[in-house]
């Protein structure tokens, strides 16, 4: 039997607005076409459309038809209506947050790197209330896994709202992120109840080990600034180095 979820009422407002607003995006149909498509179909699908009907995420969800909406093609023929799909995934990715508030939030069932880089791709062509939602609700995230003391890479939230400011063009709050995740990496790593998990000394992308992949793309997009040398730092710090 799946432990109970949080009601509404006792969930952090920021986050379940997010989860409403993409619920009401997507169908019913949307979760049957997207849900990834293995032998275990079916029951991913039973799990999503409860959660849909219900408008609550279980807190011991199975991992699997979480972390498995992050392995479709997107390429695919089958993905001619993108911003289906991305509808979908947005309701996936608030569906995690909604973990996350509830303490339930473990890389069984995705990596806070994967997780971030999924939310800053698929927010680009969202709509505007999406946005306007969305930058709370991360903060709101990055807040409680941070109190919880539990997982190294927290920081990844803040590294988020660099590229969700600078997308409304909200520069000042981009700048302070990009200060805050400097001090968020610095807090880790002086953190002993952290700091035995982390990987390398490379700025953020050195905390854990699954972030190549979901951010290659992505550190393109981000923007130096003119008031705050930090972003420029951060920029220079997470790009991937060339091969030789």
């Amino acid at each position: 039997m799946k432990s109970q979820a949080k009601t509404a009422a006792n969930m952090n407002s920021a986050i379940y607005d997010l989860f409403l607003h993409t619920r009401q995006s997507i169908t019913p149909r949307d979760l049957r076409d997207f849900t990834y498509a293995d032998p275990g179909y079916h029951e991913y699908l039973r799990e999503w459309l409860l959660v849909y009907e219900t408008k609550e995420v279980p807190a011991d969800i199975d991992a699997e038809p979480i972390s498995m909406a992050f392995y479709e093609n997107i390429s695919s023929p089958k993905f001619e209506q993108l911003e289906r799909f991305l509808n979908y995934r947005r309701f996936i990715t608030s569906s995690v947050l909604m973990l996350i508030e509830q303490g339930a939030f473990d890389d069984d069932k995705t990596r806070a790197s994967q997780l971030t880089a999924a939310i800053v791709s698929d927010a680009g062509s969202a709509d505007r209330e999406y946005l306007k939602l969305l930058r709370p609700a991360i903060n709101s995230a990055r807040e409680v896994l941070k109190a919880e003391n539990t997982e190294v890479t927290y920081p990844y939230f803040t590294f988020a709202s660099i590229f969700l400011a600078q997308m409304t063009s909200d520069w000042k709050a981009a700048d302070a992120a990009a200060s805050q995740l400097i001090q968020d990496d610095k807090d880790v790593r002086e953190n002993d109840d952290l700091n035995w998990k982390v990987c390398n000394a490379q700025l953020l992308f050195g905390l854990d080990q699954g972030n190549g992949p979901h951010w290659k793309k992505l550190t393109k997009q981000l923007c130096g600034s003119i008031e705050n040398p930090d972003t420029q730092f951060i920029i220079d710090a997470v790009r991937v180095p060339k091969k030789r």
